[in-house]
């Protein structure tokens, strides 16, 4: 939302669909989203996007040099 400047109730509104959906998502009969076994899973809650862009780069690495 911050990065999309939306506030108040329009927000709130956009949360809530998007919590629609994902649930939507994990729970339909045929094909249900789910992370693969060996996922990483990155909470990108409190994390601007470069800092994403660069927790992705560092497992990028890190699995290559293996």
């Amino acid at each position: 939302m911050e990065q999309q400047k939306i506030k108040g109730e329009v927000a709130a509104s956009v949360a809530a669909d998007l919590r629609e959906r994902d649930r939507r998502d994990r729970t339909r009969a045929a094909s249900p989203l789910q992370a693969a076994a060996d996922a990483v899973v990155i909470d990108s809650t409190k994390l601007a996007e470069d800092e994403v862009l660069a927790r992705v780069e560092e497992l990028a690495v890190s699995r290559l040099e293996k």
